[in-house]
């Protein structure tokens, strides 16, 4: 009785200690977690392949150490994926997964917004950002580089991703440059304005003041 109880003793401080037994290795592991949330709120979270839950925000406990392919996605929107590995007692938190539109139409503004007025927001949305030749920088760390230079790039209002001009194309990513999407095209690859207003892009092309919702 006493070994038995000892053994008991011991499992139950390892447990509140977040070990757990992992039945691939039969060890006892110290877990991590997962935590995500963002939007649209519903959408469906795989983990490795298994649809893990429906709707955010979710919390995943009991994350044994190793490497994890997380896919958030929804109708309509693209999907956005990541790579993570945990370690024991690690937590992986994403609290800003924001889903952008698939098929993006952009239509003449019918709003009272001039050039100046995208110019302007334009300047102060690109805070921290630079591009250097073929390459996009935040704070002073290399995001990505491309083939091509980059014609402009802003710093989104969750302050996770980077929107860009690349060719004729209005792209956006995270700010490690993956979930790397096309958003829409220009007329041309010339550079053009563009700004942020919530969930909507607002942007100069042949003259025309043009907005799409992107979110």
């Amino acid at each position: 009785m006493i070994s038995s109880f000892s053994l008991l003793a011991i499992f139950v401080l390892y447990e509140a200690n977040g070990y757990r037994l992992n039945k691939t290795t039969l060890r006892l592991e110290q877990a991590g977690l997962i935590s995500l949330d963002g939007q649209p709120k519903q959408s469906y979270i795989t983990i490795n392949g298994k649809v893990s839950a429906s709707s955010l925000p979710v919390r995943f406990q009991k994350i044994f150490p190793g490497q994890y392919t997380i896919l958030v996605s929804h109708d309509g929107y693209n999907s956005w994926a990541k790579t993570v590995k945990i370690e024991g007692g690690q937590a992986y938190e994403n609290k800003k997964v924001y889903l952008y539109l698939s098929n993006i139409t952009a239509a003449e503004t019918t709003r009272n917004i001039t050039l100046e007025n995208i110019t302007n927001d334009a300047q102060s949305q690109k805070s921290s950002v630079q591009i250097l030749n073929n390459e996009i920088w935040y704070k002073e760390k290399l995001v990505t580089r491309f083939g091509l230079s980059p014609a402009e790039a802003i710093l989104t209002d969750d302050h996770t991703h980077i929107m860009f001009q690349l060719g004729q194309e209005l792209r956006v990513m995270d700010l490690d440059g993956t979930n790397n999407i096309k958003l829409l095209d220009f007329s041309s690859s010339d550079s053009h304005i563009f700004a942020l207003d919530s969930t909507n892009v607002l942007f100069s092309d042949n003259g025309k003041i043009m907005e799409a919702r992107i979110r």
